[in-house]
């Protein structure tokens, strides 16, 4: 998330708003954009008064962005100050922007008098049991929010305002923090989804009530249960550790090597700003020419972006060299042996040879799939089976996005037939799409959760 709260807001008052309106209504070119955006669904308008009223602190966010931003002559920038939303209800002007002036506004809720614990896991039966333990040390919530399944953010309440926690791929998002409530997942290009309760339909009181103490018991429980595979490589000697200033740093010319094989292909926004934060983290102010480069190398990448601004935002703690060299060992880049990688230790040859065999040693260690295809011809009958006896009616999304996974996972490209027979004329979208989405992002699942759903969908019909 971005950190925009100490940047200067640049100011102005109602009468001001009203001037940039009457100007826009004024302007041929602004009615000309206003067309171009029409299309685009405002989830603050159609959600945001709601939230307030139920006591959450609302932020407009971006279209296709997961940061807060603001809209004026016809471009969308980082906003500026959004914190100052966590301890005030906005203005009716500003609520009329957001809703009728912005356009393809989504409504992000700022962590301040609620807690949001986000499992960043690709692999179904890991997000199952983290959510079982979340709800066994901090309460059954019923508002869960997922973006690209099976991801899930869980939402809590607090009455003292709880620091952000981290250990990837746990995040616990707290004070400082914001997600996104209502808007398109940049990723799936689909809304944001509630599987249970709806959380306008949910009053902030009616949330579990935590403490810090639970949240951060919490997080190192379910940390410490997932498989090693799913857990960051830990790098060697001569990084540093997390938090250390000295341990952040890099040398400027292995940093620039290595970066030559971290390529920019229209990353998602969270790891193109993870990039940013590492070599700002590894190199301070002089990281910005390399981050400018990384930058400009996505067709995603928009000139009139303020990406210096961005760039100014970044108060790395935990991110550095360490990140960049990791990254760019799994792309292929093998440094050599007299490269030093932290000018505050250029003698410590041994510490870098250390560092060296350890992301190797990571970067050739492979993770063990949680799947794999069906391999007899008894599976895979087993799988039709169960397959014949889920009817696509009357499927919520994640059951059906969990379908979709299970054939992927059991059959591979070859499934794409049986998925299509099965889902037909989906509500939730372009069966054949969702499926090539799948497949293009390698995501790993299990098909033994397709005989999990059979039989408990039998069983309800039993009881039924």
């Amino acid at each position: 998330m971005l950190d925009m709260e100490k940047a200067a807001h640049p100011g102005g008052d109602g009468a001001a708003f009203e001037e940039e309106l009457d100007a826009e209504n004024n302007s041929d070119t602004a009615t000309e954009r206003e067309v171009s955006q029409a299309l685009l669904r405002n989830f603050m308008r159609e959600v945001g008064p709601r939230l307030v009223d139920q006591g959450y602190r609302v932020v407009p966010l971006p279209p296709g962005k997961k940061f807060p931003g603001e809209y004026a002559a016809g471009i969308w920038r980082p906003m500026r100050g959004w914190m100052r939303f966590a301890d005030r209800e906005p203005t009716d002007l500003e609520f009329r922007y957001w809703c009728e002036r912005w356009p393809g506004t989504g409504a992000g809720i700022i962590c301040k008098n609620v807690f949001a614990l986000d499992l960043d896991l690709h692999d179904m039966e890991m997000v199952e049991t983290a959510k079982q333990r979340a709800f066994r040390m901090l309460g059954d919530t019923t508002a869960i929010r997922v973006g690209q399944a099976p991801k899930c953010l869980l939402v809590y309440g607090c009455d003292e305002p709880i620091r952000p926690i981290k250990r990837h791929p746990i995040e616990g998002l707290g004070v400082g923090n914001q997600f996104c409530a209502y808007h398109v997942h940049p990723g799936t290009g689909r809304p944001y989804a509630w599987i249970l309760d709806d959380l306008v339909e949910i009053h902030r009181d009616d949330l579990p009530r935590i403490t810090e103490e639970q949240a951060r018991a919490s997080i190192e429980a379910i940390f410490q249960e997932l498989p090693d595979e799913s857990r960051p490589s830990t790098l060697g000697d001569g990084i540093g550790g997390a938090g250390s200033a000295e341990g952040l740093r890099g040398d400027p010319e292995a940093v620039a090597k290595a970066m030559a094989f971290i390529k920019n292909n229209d990353l998602p926004y969270d790891q193109w700003i993870g990039i940013g934060y590492s070599l700002k983290g590894s190199l301070g102010d002089d990281g910005w020419p390399l981050f400018r480069d990384f930058s400009a190398q996505s067709a995603k990448h928009n000139t009139k972006c303020d990406t210096w601004v961005i760039w100014r935002s970044l108060k790395p703690h935990s991110k550095g060299a360490g990140s960049i060299y990791h990254l760019a060992m799994q792309a292929g880049w093998q440094p050599p042996s007299g490269l030093h990688f932290n000018e505050g230790k250029r003698a410590a040859a041994g510490a870098a040879a250390g560092l060296i065999r350890n992301l190797r040693r990571g970067a050739g260690r492979k993770a063990t799939p949680s799947c794999r295809t069906v391999r007899t011809r008894e599976e895979a009958e087993s799988v039709l089976r169960a397959l014949e006896t889920i009817s696509p009616a009357g499927r919520t999304y994640p059951e059906w996005n969990s379908v979709c996974r299970a054939i992927h996972a059991a059959f591979g490209e070859r499934g794409r037939a049986i998925w299509m027979e099965w889902a037909g004329a989906s509500s939730f979208g372009d069966p054949g799409r969702h499926f090539d989405l799948i497949s293009k992002g390698g995501a790993l699942s299990n098909w033994n959760q397709l005989l999990r759903l059979a039989r408990e969908l039998n069983e309800e019909n039993a009881h039924g």
